[in-house]
């Protein structure tokens, strides 16, 4: 055997062990549209169509301490066989935005933007508006230079 031979059959096995994925609990009901990583405290915060996270009743948005889901409130209104969708989350300044779709969410009507301020849900501003006057959606958020972008 050569050494690139031997490089190559190294370097596999240390991809393949380096790849250690894992569930969640167990998982989520439907669907996920979002994803945030906090690094700073280790929490992941995940939106979608989901009624349930790991068993726990979160609709439509949820956050992952490293061992178990936790709701954000009652999370979306009207889940009934699924949940409206929650577009997109982030979390700003030790607060998680996001962005349900048509719905309430904490008996809100949040026209697509909403704050959970740890405690309650908040509708941010006027919320956002489509050229054809319903609710708008933020597909993504992104934070940059201590500034909120939707």
């Amino acid at each position: 055997m050569n050494y690139f031979s031997f490089l190559f059959f190294l370097l596999i096995n240390l991809t393949i062990q380096a790849q250690s994925w894992g569930s969640l609990l167990d998982g989520t009901d439907w669907q996920i549209n979002d994803l945030y990583a906090d690094t700073l405290t280790g929490q992941l915060y995940l939106s979608g169509r989901f009624e349930q996270a790991g068993m726990t009743e979160v609709n439509g948005i949820a956050r992952w301490d490293g061992t178990q889901f936790h709701s954000l409130g009652d999370g979306v209104d009207y889940c009934i066989t699924s949940c409206p969708t929650v577009r997109s989350v982030i979390q700003f300044q030790d607060e998680v935005y996001c962005s349900p779709t048509g719905f309430s969410i904490g008996g809100i009507e949040p026209k697509g933007l909403a704050k959970w301020d740890g405690q309650n849900w908040s509708q941010v501003g006027t919320g956002l508006h489509s050229f054809s006057g319903s609710s708008g959606v933020v597909w993504k958020f992104l934070e940059h230079d201590e500034a909120l972008y939707i």
